[in-house]
C-alpha cells in the first residue's frame, strides 16, 4: 500500500501459480552535465584514411582545440625521435 502498488495471483490446480507485482514509477529528471572546456587540450588524430583525419581535425579545431593528424602510429611515434 505504501508504494501504491498491486499484487495479483492467478492459480490453476495442478499447473501452478502466477504472481504479478506492479509498482508505479516516475521518471527521474537528471540535470544535463556541464560542458568542460579545456583550453590547452591537444589532440593527436591517427587514422590511415585521410578523409577521416580531415573530418576529425575539423570537428576538433572548430571547438577551439589544437590537433595534429598522423597517418599511422609509427608516424606519431617518429615525432619524438
Amino acid at each position: 500500500d505504501k508504494l501504491g502498488g498491486t499484487i495479483t495471483v492467478t492459480s490453476t490446480l495442478n499447473v501452478g501459480s502466477e504472481f504479478k507485482i506492479l509498482f508505479p514509477i516516475k521518471p527521474v529528471e537528471t540535470p544535463p552535465a556541464k560542458a568542460v572546456h579545456v583550453s590547452n587540450a591537444k589532440f593527436a588524430i591517427v587514422d590511415d584514411l585521410e578523409i577521416s583525419r580531415l573530418h576529425l581535425h575539423a570537428m576538433i579545431t572548430t571547438q577551439g582545440y589544437s590537433a595534429r593528424t598522423f597517418s599511422s602510429g609509427a608516424e606519431l611515434l617518429n615525432l619524438h625521435d
